[in-house]
């Protein structure tokens, strides 16, 4: 599999999932957010970051953006390790809307084609490990360089969810 192909079935794979949560997040927030059995859910406890529909669909663009800044760089480099970087960070995601599904015995927004789409990171890293040498070294330090940079994205989109949403209204 070549990197090109690679960053394509991770831009699909995250896609499948993102919409999910595009078109999830406010329904599920607006439906729960009296529920006391959802009082300590991150997205009833911060849903002041969720504004609108549009402002996630925004906020997950600009995800997108640096994601494809990410495998366009594994592109150009032709580089295997920069390319999993990106399919690591995304397991990890999912990994905790499912693990928001199981806390919760419910489905939570994001966690339907979390389920899916964990697995196909997962065996997308397998048959890149069994088919392509790997420095591991490097793909740590950059899994956990992308890890906090996307991390310090998605706080700085929340923080200035409200500011986003007054100019989507302008």
């Amino acid at each position: 599999m070549s990197v090109a192909l690679l960053g394509f079935i991770t831009i699909v794979i995250f896609i499948i999932h993102e919409f999910e949560e595009i078109i999830c997040f406010k329904c599920w927030i607006e439906k729960h957010k009296k529920d006391k059995k959802y009082q300590k859910h991150l997205l009833i406890r911060r849903q002041w970051a969720y504004p609108s529909t549009q402002t996630i669909a925004i906020m997950i663009f600009e995800e997108f953006l640096l994601m494809v800044l990410f495998l366009g760089l594994a592109i150009i480099l032709n580089s295997y390790e920069i390319g999993l970087t990106v399919v690591i960070v995304n397991v990890f995601h999912l990994a905790g809307h499912i693990i928001d599904a199981i806390h919760y015995k419910a489905l939570t927004p994001g966690s339907k084609t979390a389920i899916f789409t964990f697995f196909a990171n997962i065996g997308l890293i397998i048959f890149i490990f069994y088919n392509e040498k790997i420095n591991l070294l490097s793909l740590f330090i950059l899994a956990f360089f992308f890890g906090i940079l996307a991390a310090v994205n998605l706080l700085f989109m929340q923080k200035n969810a409200g500011w986003i949403g007054k100019g989507l209204n302008q």
